[in-house]
């Protein structure tokens, strides 16, 4: 080891040992620089008797009298070592190969020399040009991908160009637009949707600007009409997803309208009997139907003039009259507010849930 300037007296008894294993070790090197091939072999071969010897004592183990984890760590270890030497090795070789490769040629003092250095050119030739036929492989396979992704297009094209007009694809296309259409302009007309009169009542979608409508009936029963009405037999999903984007269901949050409390409280009360199984009608507009002719909405019939059906009645269940029922009703009430700091009194319209008997709910529907 090389000498310091802190004396013995400043280290410990560890540092003073390892300082002297130190220099012991560094000794030993030089020593053993110093030694001929003779004398190398000599040390090897007394290492190795030695090496056997403290084997038979027991003083060195080999690694099947250790334990399975044991063995474990110690082949752990054997990996990482080896692992180290390799990439040292691996490292030594490119450096080499970097070294000999940057390093400009000796002017040749003699013909050996000049063919040395005419192998050495040849080798960096043969390697420069594998370099340029591996990256021209790898270019000429991604062009061929190109080339036959270009192709396939072309072909797609042309496909679709020379495609026949009729054919089963485009006649079913033809009946869905013909399909929407009927829908679009059934669900506009004024009698089963109502255009909104607000300015700023519109909707926009893919730059269309259109004013909004609102429905007068569940999509459920306007279904039903348009197979009636015009005999297209489509399903209640596609009558749904043909639905213009602007013809919207009302709702009583976004409506600027008045809404009827007499036809909403009676529909209210139907729909309460409909969950108490009392009646077989889940709406006002079912209930009129069943009590009309041919379940048709005329007004001679709604206003019992009509012959055939002014004696029908609304057929009920069998119910238990005294059980007690819930439903909802719009009423007008009186409530005070305060205005500027003082209390008045304004009617408004609230909604409120009453409790009655099935009885009584029964007299009045």
């Amino acid at each position: 080891m090389p000498r310091t300037y802190k004396s013995n007296l400043q280290l410990s008894d560890e540092d003073k040992k390892a300082r002297r294993r130190e220099q012991k070790k560094m000794s030993m090197r030089r020593a053993r620089k110093k030694l001929d091939e003779i004398a190398k072999e000599e040390i090897r071969r007394k290492d190795r008797e030695r090496y056997y010897k403290k084997k038979e004592k027991g003083e060195i183990k080999t690694i099947d009298q250790y334990t399975p984890r044991q063995q474990r760590q110690i082949r752990k270890m054997w990996r990482e070592k080896s692992k180290k030497r390799r990439e040292l090795l691996k490292m030594r070789k490119a450096a080499n190969v970097l070294l000999e490769d940057n390093t400009p040629p000796i002017s040749p003092s003699s013909s050996f020399s000049r063919i040395e250095v005419g192998r050495l050119i040849a080798a960096r030739n043969k390697r420069e040009r594998k370099a340029e036929n591996e990256a021209l492989k790898i270019k000429v396979l991604e062009m061929r991908r190109i080339i036959k992704r270009y192709r396939m297009r072309i072909r797609r094209l042309e496909a679709k160009k020379h495609k026949v007009i009729n054919t089963p694809s485009s006649i079913k296309n033809a009946l869905k637009r013909d399909v929407r259409t009927a829908v679009h302009d059934f669900l506009v007309k004024d009698e089963y949707s109502k255009v909104t009169a607000g300015k700023n009542e519109t909707i926009t979608r893919k730059k269309s600007k259109r004013q909004i409508r609102l429905l007068n009936d569940t999509l459920l029963n306007l279904h039903k009409v348009f197979q009636n009405e015009t005999g297209m037999k489509i399903s209640y999903q596609t009558f749904r997803r043909y639905r213009p984007f602007w013809v919207l269901f009302p709702k009583a949050s976004t409506r600027n309208t008045c809404l009827c409390a007499l036809h909403e409280n009676s529909d209210y009360i139907v729909r309460s009997l409909y969950k108490a199984q009392v009646i077989s009608y889940g709406s006002a507009s079912d209930m009129a139907k069943a009590i009309c002719c041919n379940n048709r909405l005329n007004r001679n019939c709604l206003e019992r003039r009509c012959k055939d059906c002014k004696n029908k009645k609304v057929a009920f269940n069998d119910f238990n009259g005294d059980d007690f029922i819930n439903y909802d009703r719009w009423i007008i009430k009186n409530v005070g507010i305060i205005v500027k700091g003082k209390e008045k009194q304004c009617k408004k319209c609230i909604k409120e849930t009453v409790k009655t008997t099935k009885k009584i709910s029964c007299s009045i529907v």
